[in-house]
């Protein structure tokens, strides 16, 4: 569905988009204010520095990608009108 096109399938996106945001906000807001990096993770070491950042990017690319398709489709709606 998404590689089609469907608007359905893009508002799906953007709204799992936007819980993810406020879950990642929500995340390194309580585990920052814990100082959870004061205390020995052992292997939850590499969450914090993979797998965190790795979320983070791919969020951003995420949403730039949706943001770019909703700017290209704003410009064409205004160029056929």
């Amino acid at each position: 569905m998404l590689l089609t096109g469907a608007r359905t399938a893009v508002s799906w996106v953007w709204i799992f988009s936007l819980a993810s945001v406020v879950d990642i906000g929500t995340a390194l807001t309580v585990g920052l204010g814990s100082e959870v990096y004061r205390y020995p993770l052992r292997i939850g070491w590499y969450v914090l520095t993979v797998y965190v950042p790795l979320v983070c990017v791919s969020q951003a690319v995420i949403l730039s990608m949706l943001l770019k398709k909703r700017r290209s489709s704003t410009t064409n709606t205004l160029r056929t009108t």
